[in-house]
């Protein structure tokens, strides 16, 4: 894990409130100086251009050293926005992001920038195509999938709080053991973020959660400061007693990755969450369900979706309505299916 993942992460989000104070106009001209610090305005920039902007980001020579402003540039040198000579000044004419802003906007107006009910324009893009637009993401665009990761819970965040509304409440984050748990344990330290009640239900154990996931499991801290967190891949009971404690319960159970049947602790968890009287938001696919093929056995009934970048065949087979509820795109900064590597704008 980078010895400077939190920050990284911070600055995405940040990044993401700054933009949120006024969306980007279509050829509006963007031209940003970053110094050292500036991570967020980095992470602006890209979400500014994927929206339109005409984009210039100058690095001061403090900038050029920050190990986050290093990352979050490289995506940008890749896509042609990042200028070799460090002149000019910030433009876009958005003020710094408010504090604790960045995981509570709304889905109207500009929060619909990063999450929006799903339309008939919205692309639908098989597992195969939407993997590969992740490992572009990674590989072309030098993008982090932890990025990516916290963008989409970002995503779920929103959609949640949209969902439940001001107030106290309890969400349980059920999460599995793949990247999908992940986006969920990133969700977990937003909702906790602003004061909800969070518990965390891990089906895995932690050493066996992929990499991504994990490092969002070891960011919720040790003993864990953002949310209780749970071993429930071998009792029942755990799982019963948390989902009757719940207001609502995140599905991290099981990504595009599933293919099969479900068996064992992850089937009683999914038959304990469509139990349950607590609404279900979904992570990209109701758990259970086939990315391309839609349902082909049990799996969660949810009252929204979130799927991340697109949606997905699945989603749209008949069958499979029933158990979505409504469907969200949240998007996640990836570039576009159609974007070439270098290309201007698809960072």
């Amino acid at each position: 894990m980078p010895d400077h993942l939190e920050e990284l992460l911070a600055a995405e989000r940040q990044g993401r409130s700054i933009i949120h104070h006024r969306a980007p106009r279509s050829g509006e001209p963007w031209e940003i100086t970053v110094d050292s610090g500036g991570g967020a305005w980095l992470a602006a920039a890209r979400w500014a251009d994927r929206h339109g902007a005409n984009v210039s980001v100058h690095l001061a020579a403090g900038a050029a050293e920050d190990p986050i402003c290093a990352v979050l540039a490289e995506p940008l040198r890749r896509s042609g926005l990042l200028s070799p000579s460090p002149v000019g000044e910030r433009t876009g004419g958005l003020p710094p992001p408010p504090s604790g802003s960045a995981w509570s906007m709304p889905l109207t107006g500009n929060g619909a920038l990063f999450v929006r009910p799903a339309g008939a324009d919205d692309a639908t893009l098989t597992v195969e195509e939407t993997r590969e637009i992740d490992r572009r993401s990674i590989e072309d665009y030098a993008l982090p999938g932890l990025c990516l990761m916290e963008n989409a819970a970002v995503g779920a965040v929103m959609a949640t709080c949209d969902l439940m509304g001001e107030g106290d409440w309890h969400a349980v984050i059920a999460a599995g053991g793949g990247n999908n748990a992940g986006d969920g344990l990133a969700a977990a330290r937003g909702l906790a973020a602003l004061g909800k009640r969070v518990t965390v239900l891990l089906l895995k154990d932690p050493g066996r959660l992929s990499p991504d996931a994990a490092a969002n499991y070891r960011l919720l801290g040790d003993p864990p400061a953002h949310a209780a967190v749970v071993d429930a891949h071998a009792s029942p009971a755990v799982l019963e007693q948390a989902l009757a404690d719940c207001d609502v319960v995140v599905d991290a159970l099981l990504g595009t990755g599933f293919s099969g049947e479900l068996a064992g602790p992850l089937l009683r968890a999914v038959e304990m969450i469509n139990a349950s009287s607590a609404p279900a938001v979904a992570l990209d696919l109701p758990s259970g369900m086939s990315g391309n093929e839609g349902v082909i056995g049990p799996a969660v009934k949810a009252v929204r979706t979130v799927a991340f970048g697109n949606r997905k065949p699945g989603l749209l087979a008949g069958e499979s309505i029933p158990l979505t509820g409504n469907v969200f795109i949240a998007e996640i900064g990836a570039p576009g299916p159609a974007a070439p590597p270098l290309r201007r704008g698809g960072a």
